[in-house]
């Protein structure tokens, strides 16, 4: 990804862990081919419908399952194929008794069809990759766009937060197909709590606010990493499939190939399998160059002030209304140290900035430029001259624990009670 990440200004995902379970009851296994020659077909998405669980076929076309119960429906999905859904009475065919050899495995057949994508191809992640990329001007907004937003910036030092800033926001995104430079962001109102103490030496901002976060949309800014010339600096896989809102999902995990004057980044981005759009990408920074990861994330600090950054992760979620998908969420979060050349002693620090998109305007109005943030701009500047005690009136509490998504749910609930 080319250098964009100089956004700290310094002045005066529960693990998961897979555990045996002795007590799977069924196992399901079979073969799908092509139905007009027999051939074998690798990476076929097999769905258990209404779970997160789902398996690819391997290189000979076979499947295997082990489940706590057996399921009501199987579904075999497969890019240039129609889709076929087995039920529960001819998967009971199939289950392994006290560990037994199946009674017959299943033998799914894929009829060939024609598909918007109008080809068919070897299922290998550059290829998905590919065709999502090509199909972005299909599933994303060709038309500008308004949205109001929620954005939210915390600083942490050790334990403690020292600050957190927050504001309701109007963003204004161009086209898809139109640069990202053009995107803008205006605060419709904000408030800002700071609790520093007076030995404190420096304080943190985030460089750009929610105009940066519009430029890390990696779908729209696709110079920053989906494109051929940054791409070609990873390695791809195809991950174990997902499933995101009961849609399964396509998951290509990337890490770095070689090395870059710039720093590189391990990740993930997951794909619609039904519609190839993108629906979460996540990734963090290669940190074994601690001076090459510091001098791409920090923007300015005083003299005599060192800085080496620790981490650095991102993660977006667009969503599908049916008909078009959108930026949903964004957030980043920094992991830093800072110390006085004389002192010697480090202190760790935490800064996060997230955007949620709350809702979209019927008519896409763009803002006046005198009111839209810059990207020299920080959001507590910003709310010097701002002031709302009445900020969410009765909702107005929001732990910086607290996700956005989780927090915006909570508010909707509780408001429409």
């Amino acid at each position: 990804m080319k250098r964009f990440y100089h956004l700290l200004v310094l002045l005066l995902l529960l693990p998961c862990s897979l555990m045996a379970q002795d007590s799977l009851l069924v196992t399901l296994r079979g073969i799908v081919t092509d139905f007009e020659n027999g051939r074998p077909l690798s990476d076929v998405l097999v769905h258990v419908g209404g779970t997160n669980v789902a398996t690819m076929t391997n290189a000979d076309g076979r499947f295997s399952l082990r489940l706590a119960r057996m399921p009501e429906q199987l579904r075999f999905s497969s890019m240039g194929y129609a889709t076929v859904v087995v039920g529960r009475e001819q998967l009971e065919k199939t289950q392994l008794v006290n560990e037994g050899e199946p009674v017959e495995e299943l033998h799914i057949l894929l009829q060939p069809r024609l598909t918007s994508l109008n080809d068919v191809f070897v299922y290998s992640p550059e290829n998905i990759l590919r065709a999502a990329i090509e199909r972005i001007d299909h599933n994303f907004p060709t038309e500008p766009q308004s949205y109001e937003a929620f954005y939210r910036e915390t600083i942490r030092k050790r334990n403690k937060y020292v600050s957190v800033t927050e504001a309701v926001m109007e963003l204004y995104k161009t086209s898809y197909e139109d640069s990202p430079q053009r995107d803008m962001a205006c605060m419709v109102k904000g408030r800002s709590l700071i609790s520093q103490r007076a030995k404190d030496t420096i304080s943190v901002h985030v460089m750009g606010g929610p105009l940066e976060s519009l430029m890390l949309d990696l779908v729209k800014n696709r110079e920053l990493f989906l494109n051929p010339e940054m791409l070609q600096l990873y390695h791809l896989e195809l991950e174990t499939p997902q499933t995101i809102g009961n849609r399964p999902q396509y998951v290509i995990s990337f890490r770095p190939a070689m090395t870059y004057v710039d720093p590189l980044f391990y990740g993930k981005i997951f794909i619609d399998h039904t519609n190839l759009t993108f629906t979460r990408i996540e990734y963090e920074m290669d940190m074994r160059d601690a001076a090459k990861a510091s001098s791409a994330i920090l923007a300015k600090k005083p003299f005599g002030m060192r800085f080496k950054a620790r981490g650095l992760r991102i993660v977006m979620n667009y969503h599908n209304n049916g008909k078009l998908s959108y930026l949903r969420y964004l957030g980043v979060t920094y992991k830093f140290d800072c110390d006085w050349k004389k002192r010697g002693l480090a202190t760790h620090y935490e800064a996060n900035s997230e955007m949620l998109i709350t809702d979209i305007k019927p008519v896409a109005v763009r803002p006046n430029r005198h009111s839209a943030f810059r990207y020299h701009d920080t959001l507590s500047r910003q709310l010097l001259d701002f002031d709302d005690s009445d900020f969410w009136k009765d909702y107005n509490i929001l732990l910086p624990t607290e996700s956005l998504e989780n927090a915006f749910r909570r508010i909707k609930k509780t408001y429409n009670q």
